[in-house]
């Protein structure tokens, strides 16, 4: 039910069996921080963005959305209630619409209000600098203004933030403590009066005291994990030296794995981990690892799609899944629902198999997207595994993510310590198992998703990326939440890497035991045991209805 005046209407609802009414459930209210793929995935209304089919509203949503300036038609923020009017009226995306039918069911029915924080083409400095005018920072200063006035403090930020922030994904707490938290990189408070045009005006929560913080200073920050694109559907790139990063050259492209690269996932978690944000109980958790980027078909950019570093906005596993994944953090955040762990690795005694393990939320299983709607490949591509993400350094290899290769198929590889079989093995318990034609050695090194590059896998040009490899990459799957909102699973955390270690370790067999017999002091007579051979015999010492063995 929607608010009358400026919130949502807090319903007291009475319990069966008398006692009176259950006090009213207040509106959650998440602010997403972001550019370009936000904007199209969430933000933005009218019929470009409503391609695909608009999922059917939740009976019982509850809903406002608060649009920034920066995205709506006027240039000044504006409140759309969640209804079904306002979705026929191109009013919210299709992947706004997700969002909320999935906050929605995870939450239990509590309302929720959405805060855009996202203009493309800007960076988070940007958005903090008054003296940055390719963002006007006024505009997301005023969306928060309004949001107050319409009675809802936002009470989780989530820095779901790709492109222009990839080159401080590895070092956030140096980068963006201040725009953060208004500390510097030591902890000391960030002069936010500094005369010099490129100090920031506001940060995002003054851990500080001192009222520097675009939202309070009780907003919990949510930071999702790294970002993947798909590179350039039309180049051609060298298969003899195929990488997730490089073109034939050697050279970076886009930054991605110099910028995004390992160990960003953790810098995340050690950014949470900071003394000023202990009571900041907000998490790293999900990443839009199996988001469809871009609209091309042969390499050829769609007319009515979007760029190749985009959430596609004519398939819904971009602008809708994409969506779901941020709903899925939220929902992480506020503690409504739990996600995968990483995973740990372990090998066989003769290095023949590698097997990686998640721990699963109750309830659900490991799968892909490919296998959870039963799609087949009819000639998959030289690289294509039933699971994808996974790398491999041999012990001969310079350690970089310029010499990372995948596990080709048997037989289509560059050599055949790079070729395997990679295929989920235990559903329910969260294996994945990776059989190689050579088998690892101690010291090799073992990859899943470094350099975020979690569902990229574009290595032969156009015709990879028309396979839509995304669809192959690890998610766990909670039936029930599927069969509600059509979210498939969360994604499993990127970027674990291990170094082999236990080949070789033989684990001996059970050795058949020989008869013996031996003396019973103060028994009569004699009793056989199966003992294992060099093994003492036990002394025995006992009487009429007692026995005691030592040894």
């Amino acid at each position: 039910m929607l608010g009358l005046g400026s919130g949502l209407m807090q319903t007291a609802v009475r319990r069966s069996g008398g006692g009176g009414p259950v006090p009213p459930r207040r509106p959650r209210v998440t602010a997403v921080l972001g550019q370009s793929e936000n904007a199209i995935a969430l933000m933005r209304g009218g019929s470009r963005y409503k391609q695909i089919p608009v999922p059917e509203l939740l009976h019982g949503v509850e809903g406002v959305f608060i649009r920034s300036g920066h995205n709506s038609d006027s240039g000044e923020p504006e409140r759309v209630d969640v209804s079904q009017d306002n979705i026929d009226a191109g009013k919210l995306s299709a992947g706004a619409v997700a969002w909320f039918n999935m906050m929605h069911y995870v939450s239990g029915g509590y309302p929720q209000v959405l805060v855009d924080l996202s203009k493309s083409g800007t960076s988070m400095n940007s958005m903090l600098d008054d003296d940055n005018t390719s963002r006007d920072g006024s505009k997301d200063v005023a969306t928060v203004a309004f949001a107050r006035a319409e009675g809802f403090e936002p009470e989780l930020a989530i820095y779901c933030w790709s492109n222009s922030e990839a080159s401080v994904s590895p070092y956030l707490i140096d980068r963006r403590n201040p725009h953060f938290i208004g500390r510097n990189g030591d902890g000391t408070p960030y002069d936010f009066t500094n005369s010099d045009p490129s100090t920031i005006e506001r940060c995002i929560i003054d851990t500080t005291g001192r009222g520097y913080g675009l939202l309070g200073d009780n907003c919990k920050l949510g930071l999702m994990l790294l970002h993947p694109k798909i590179m350039t559907a039309s180049q051609t790139y060298d298969p003899p030296n195929p990488n997730y990063g490089y073109n034939n050259e050697g050279g970076v492209i886009y930054g991605m794995p110099k910028s995004n690269g390992y160990p960003a996932v953790q810098v995340r978690k050690d950014f949470l981990a900071q003394p000023y944000l202990d009571g900041n109980r907000a998490k790293v958790g999900v990443s839009q690892a199996v988001c469809l980027f871009g609209d091309y078909v042969d390499g050829v950019k769609d007319q009515y799609g979007e760029t190749y570093i985009h959430p596609s906005i004519l398939e819904a596993d971009g602008q809708i899944v994409y969506a779901q994944h941020i709903a899925a953090h939220a929902g992480y955040c506020y503690d409504w629902m739990e996600i995968p762990s990483a995973l740990e690795f372990s090998v066989s005694s003769d290095g023949s198999t590698v097997m990686g393990t998640a721990t699963l939320p109750a309830g659900t299983t490991m799968t892909t997207m490919r296998k959870l709607r039963g799609e087949s490949v009819a000639s998959p591509r030289p690289h294509q595994q039933e699971a994808m993400g996974f790398a491999l350094w041999r012990g001969g290899d310079t350690f970089s993510e310029r010499d990372m290769l995948p596990i080709w198929r048997n037989g289509q590889g560059l050599s055949a310590d790079y070729e395997g079989t990679v295929a989920i093995t235990n559903a329910a318990a969260g294996q994945v198992s990776v059989n190689l034609a050579n088998p690892v050695a101690n010291g090799d090194v073992v990859d899943f998703g470094t350099t975020g590059q979690y569902g990229t896998f574009i290595l032969y040009g156009s015709a990879d990326y028309d396979a839509r490899m995304y669809k192959d990459c690890l998610i766990a799957h909670d039936p029930a939440l599927y069969a509600a909102t059509g979210y498939p699973g969360v994604p499993i955390e990127p970027q674990t890497r291990w170094t082999v270690a236990g080949v070789g370790l033989e684990i001996p067999d059970p050795v058949d035991p020989e008869p013996s017999e031996w003396d019973v002091i103060g028994g009569e007579g004699k009793f056989t045991v199966n003992a294992m051979p060099g093994i003492a015999p036990p002394t025995v010492a006992g009487g009429t209805g007692k026995l005691t063995i030592t040894g």
